[in-house]
Order: C-alpha cells, then sequence, then structure tokens
C-alpha cells in the first residue's frame, strides 16, 4: 500500500512538473483581430516569440487579454511551438451603462461610502453611461458621464463629462496613457475645464504599474456685492501612484481570480470665499489650502463553484492625515485624520450577483466611528456591444 502511495504522489508531482515545464515559442499567430493590430495583442499578452512559456503563462495571458477594453474574449492554445491567439473583438463603438439605485435607510446619516458608481475592481470604475470607439488599431477614444465618488473624506463628490483618448502600445513598448478633460456637471456653465492624465505599464502578465494626475476646477469667480469684491475658488488636485494585481477572468462580472490594488495617493485642495459676519462691515476673505497624504487599499478574491456560480469575499480600506491651512487665522494648522474599513461578500450566479458589506468610517472632526451595512443585487451582462449593470441596492448608517 505504502508503495501505491508513493507511485501516486509521484505520479501527481510529474504531472504538475509537465504542465510547468517550459516549451519554446517560434511564433505566435492571433486570429480574428479585424479592427485590432495583432501586434498589439501579442504585445499585451505579454509573451514572445523566441522566448518561452508555461501553460499558467497561457492561461495568464488569456485572462489579461480578456479584460482589455477592445476584447471581450480571447483564448490561448498551442500547437507545437506555435502560440495560437484567437480573440473575440469588441464593436467599433462600444458603450456601458452602470446604474445602480441605492435606498438611503436614513438619509441624515451620510456614510459617503456607498456604492453609487465606484467599482474599484471594474475597467471603467467611475463611469454611469460612456461609449468607447476604436481608433486605428490601438487607441480608444471616449466620451462619458462618470460619478467621482472618492471613499477617503477630504476628497470631494461630484459627477462629470469628459472626453478622452487612450493609445496602447506607445513608442512600439506595453505603455499606455490617457489624457481627458472633464468639467463637472455643476459647472458647465463656468466652463471648467480641467485635466487629467495617467499612464501605465504592465510590469507581468498580472501585474500593472499606473500613475496618475487630476486637476479638478469646481468653481472659480469674482464675487462682487456692495461691501466689496472677493475670489470665490474651489479646487483640488490629486496625484496617485498605483500597482494592480489582477488574476480574475474577466471585468464587471469576474467568477474567478484575484484582485489587489495598493494605491498611494497625495491629495491637494484649495478654497477661497468672503464672509460677512457683521454687516454692515467689510468682507472678510477666508482662503485655506490642504495637503493629505494617504493610501487605498483594495483585495478582492473570487472562487468559481462550478460553470455558472462562484463566490467572492474582499477589503477596501484607506487610511489619510493631513494638514490644513486657513487664512486669515491665529490657530495653528490643524491635523485631519481619516479612514475608512470595508468587508464585503457575495454569491452571484450567471448574471445576477448579490453582496453585502460592512463599513466602518473615521471622518475629521468626528468623536465617534460611523458604522453601515449595504446590501445590492445587480444584473450584468457583457457582449460585443459593451456592458450593462443595473442593480438595486439598501445602505443604512448607525
Amino acid at each position: 500500500m505504502l508503495r501505491g502511495v508513493l507511485c501516486a504522489v509521484s505520479l501527481a508531482i510529474g504531472v504538475t512538473a509537465a504542465a510547468q515545464e517550459r516549451f519554446p515559442i517560434e511564433r505566435i499567430e492571433v486570429r480574428n483581430a479585424h479592427r485590432v493590430s495583432p501586434r498589439l495583442v501579442i504585445a499585451e499578452s505579454m509573451l514572445r516569440e523566441g522566448g518561452t512559456a508555461t501553460d499558467d503563462d497561457l492561461r495568464a495571458a488569456a485572462a489579461r487579454l480578456g479584460r482589455l477594453p477592445f476584447l471581450l474574449a480571447a483564448n490561448v492554445t498551442r500547437e507545437n511551438g506555435v502560440v495560437i491567439i484567437d480573440v473575440t473583438e469588441m464593436r467599433r463603438l462600444s458603450g456601458l451603462v452602470n446604474v445602480p439605485a441605492i435606498l438611503l435607510a436614513r438619509p441624515d446619516r451620510d456614510l459617503k461610502i456607498e456604492y453609487d458608481f465606484v467599482d474599484p475592481t471594474a475597467d471603467w470604475r467611475d463611469v454611469a453611461a460612456g461609449v468607447r470607439w476604436m481608433a486605428g488599431g490601438s487607441g480608444m477614444v471616449h466620451f462619458a458621464m462618470t460619478v467621482q465618488r472618492a471613499r477617503q473624506a477630504f476628497a470631494s463628490n461630484y459627477s462629470a463629462y469628459e472626453v478622452g483618448y487612450t493609445p496602447h502600445n506607445l513608442f512600439g513598448t506595453r505603455l499606455f496613457a490617457t489624457a481627458m478633460v472633464r468639467s463637472p456637471v455643476d459647472s458647465l456653465e463656468e466652463k471648467t475645464f480641467t485635466p487629467e492624465l495617467s499612464a501605465g505599464i504592465p510590469l507581468t502578465a498580472t501585474q500593472t504599474l499606473t500613475v496618475g494626475f487630476q486637476d479638478t476646477l469646481f468653481r472659480d469667480s469674482t464675487l462682487r456685492t456692495p461691501f466689496g469684491e472677493s475670489r470665490d475658488l474651489s479646487a483640488q488636485r490629486i496625484i496617485s501612484l498605483a500597482w494592480t494585481y489582477d488574476t480574475t477572468n474577466e471585468p464587471f462580472v469576474a467568477t474567478r481570480g484575484t484582485f489587489v490594488r495598493v494605491e498611494p495617493l497625495l491629495h491637494m485642495r484649495d478654497r477661497a470665499s468672503a464672509q460677512n459676519p457683521r454687516p454692515p462691515q467689510p468682507l472678510i476673505l477666508i482662503a485655506g489650502h490642504t495637503d493629505t497624504r494617504g493610501v487605498d487599499v483594495t483585495a478582492v478574491r473570487h472562487w468559481e463553484l462550478s460553470d455558472a456560480s462562484s463566490v467572492f469575499a474582499g477589503f477596501l480600506g484607506g487610511w489619510a492625515s493631513g494638514e490644513d491651512r486657513q487664512s486669515p487665522s491665529s490657530r495653528p494648522d490643524v491635523h485631519t485624520r481619516s479612514s475608512y474599513e470595508i468587508v464585503k461578500g457575495g454569491y452571484s450566479f450567471r448574471h445576477l450577483a448579490i453582496e453585502g458589506r460592512v463599513v466602518a468610517s473615521q471622518l475629521p472632526g468626528e468623536l465617534e466611528d460611523t458604522h453601515g451595512f449595504e446590501a445590492l443585487l445587480s444584473w450584468t451582462k457583457r457582449t460585443t456591444w459593451g456592458t450593462v449593470r443595473l442593480g438595486a441596492g439598501y445602505a443604512r448608517a448607525d
């Protein structure tokens, strides 16, 4: 019996070793790529002609390609020394509709960490509705309405319209970048069009490094009153660096794999307004500047139960501290701290998913933590025309 066990263990080790055995890649062939450049597909697969790979590398390449905005899915196989990448392209014009409706049990208790439209694990995480156009063989033009919901308490929540362009395979490398112009919905008449830039590069088939710069001008005007003129200003700037580890099989409706993102960020806010505490005395100009340093962490794991169902669990957390300078003021700088922690889990079956979250947040100036519970039922459908995700949720803060 002992000999049989040893033989079984040796066979298992042999099978595992064979599965991980590296094989040479003599040639890479891309099939069914009509709008997307085959060279871009090969570059994004992280596979290289003349190099070597394992079966796990092929699976990782297929998963990575399936998460790209211009591909719906990819199948990577090998025949002797030839690697075959068979892709399903998105339409030249594709879209996204992402609308969850959230019922607040106590509107007077605002968690500031609600579902709304933000999904850190999604391909287009802030977009409520938008369209993409495949430009050339390696670029994407998009127009969208976004709902910016910063989980950190120091940043502003707002809706905006944006237009942008994302080229891939820049300078013949795997570098990609996005340039956008965004205008908050409430500031269209003021024409406060402000930029956002980001650039990134895949380190491996599962790891990506990105850097982002976001400069948002909400309001910049001159207030004229019988007591004088003053500037009315509200603006913020966010600089971030994010490392992402992603082995999920597809965006929006992943059924297996792990998603991890660690994102340190620097947030700066400027504000100016006038106050008239004792009419008819002259207006007093109040100006302030806040510097905040923080980090957001997201970790979600999906376990596939069958071809149609899976479970998932994860953690979202953010911690930050900063300095608030206000003039005129005789007070020293005020050090503010904020944080949030979310534990979530759920179950998905085909296109349906149910998710629950427990939320704890600590906001500046509050003596006690705010706790809450949220639940969301969503339906998601992905096709070559794009993605539709509709949901209904319930949130309660205590």
